[in-house]
């Protein structure tokens, strides 16, 4: 018994390196591997069970919350990039096809929307997709430098460029997250910045950093991953960095690939490692969240 609690100890102290002033707890809790988990690059939270995107065998993963695999499907992807999953439905963009694919949570293969191109609507190479408050479908096309947004049933709405602070520039936008209020949060396919957006389009706030993966949770606080380091950092809603936590290395508590993370409304953040070949789960307790954003309903206008 005294020899798992000291194991338990070590194992959390080998990643903890953080501001001690930004957290009450922090705790490795679990971590999912596989054989059919073999280059993890993105994941999304789907009730109880969790959705993986393998890029190497081109494949949704989807776990059940014991860690058991529930399925696997690679039904007409040429590369999938990205996942993100609504109440009852798993989304998944497929780069090459420049579609987004539909399944239900048993990885039924529903429908797809999407076509390749540059008019409004069409996709050119999507790498990140999310799901909004608003239930809303977000997406990083990122070909044609624009974030586009759909209903739930694939139905385009509207989409703005994704252009950095002056708006002279735009930005090829990779990872996407959104959060209560609708803003969106997009980063670069070079891994150097995030940019902050309003629910049309407007730039709100510029983070300089170096990232894989971006999150956000109920009350505006960001968790960006940084796979060269095997870091993850939490910024305050300001950006304001309150922490970081992390080691890299091959370690069951170590990172050796970051390429994506994911939180929920519980303080549960959960990593995928595609070095290591797994998904890890750490609880995170924060005392300075006090207020979650309110929600917003975007382009409410449309009615969609």
């Amino acid at each position: 018994m005294k020899k798992n609690i000291l194991a338990i100890l070590l194992l959390q102290l080998t990643f903890l390196n953080f501001n001690a002033a930004a957290y009450d707890k922090l705790d490795f809790q679990s971590q999912v591997t596989n054989s059919a988990i073999t280059n993890p690059i993105d994941i999304s939270i789907c009730g109880t069970n969790t959705a993986i995107i393998d890029s190497k065998t081109k494949s949704l993963l989807i776990f059940n919350d014991k860690g058991n695999l529930v399925k696997k499907t690679n039904t007409n992807f040429k590369s999938p990039s990205a996942v993100a999953c609504s109440m009852s439905k798993i989304y998944v963009a497929d780069s090459k096809n420049s579609e987004i694919n539909v399944f239900d949570f048993t990885g039924k293969s529903l429908w797809s929307f999407g076509s390749k191109g540059s008019m409004p609507g069409q996709l050119s190479s999507p790498t990140g997709i999310a799901i909004g408050f608003d239930k809303r479908v977000y997406v990083s096309n990122t070909g044609n430098k624009r974030v586009d947004i759909y209903n739930l049933d694939g139905i385009f709405m509207y989409g703005f460029p994704t252009v950095i602070p002056g708006g002279a520039n735009k930005i090829s936008p990779f990872k996407i997250n959104v959060d209560r209020a609708s803003n969106i949060y997009v980063s670069d396919n070079k891994g150097k910045m995030v940019i902050k957006y309003n629910a049309f389009g407007k730039v709100l706030k510029e983070f300089n950093i170096d990232n894989s993966g971006i999150a956000v949770d109920d009350y505006g606080f960001i968790y960006i991953v940084d796979s060269k380091k095997g870091k993850i950092k939490e910024l305050s809603p300001s950006g304001e960095v309150l922490g970081t936590f992390g080691t890299r290395g091959k370690g069951k508590s170590e990172f050796s690939d970051l390429t994506d993370v994911e939180v929920n409304g519980e303080g549960k953040v959960y990593l995928s490692d595609a070095g290591n070949k797994k998904i890890v789960t750490i609880v995170l307790v924060n005392k300075l969240r006090k207020e979650k954003l309110k929600t917003t309903s975007s382009a409410s206008m449309f009615n969609l």
